[in-house]
């Protein structure tokens, strides 16, 4: 996959991992033609990505790969975090 930020957009880093705790993320994808992506990728004009040309979303977890659901088990068990305490035990 190629991400279409410019040099100018900046992104929000993702939460540190903290053990047992899922970190959500919304992925968002769209239709979208050749020319749009050739003119994306070329930053020649920017992709318009809106509710007309919407695809799917899709909510889970970044670390553990579950998707969403509301009877989802409340602890990530994805590695991550490590608590150093932990490791002297």
């Amino acid at each position: 996959m190629h991400s279409f930020l410019t040099d100018g957009m900046t992104y929000r880093p993702l939460p540190e991992k903290k053990r047992g705790r899922h970190r959500f993320v919304a992925i968002a994808s769209y239709v979208i033609s050749d020319e749009v992506a050739r003119k994306a990728e070329t930053h020649e004009a920017p992709a318009i990505l809106d509710q007309e040309n919407l695809w799917d979303v899709s909510i889970g977890c970044i670390d553990c790969e579950q998707p969403w659901t509301s009877d989802m088990k409340r602890f990530c068990d994805a590695p991550g975090y490590v608590d150093p305490r932990d490791l002297q035990r």
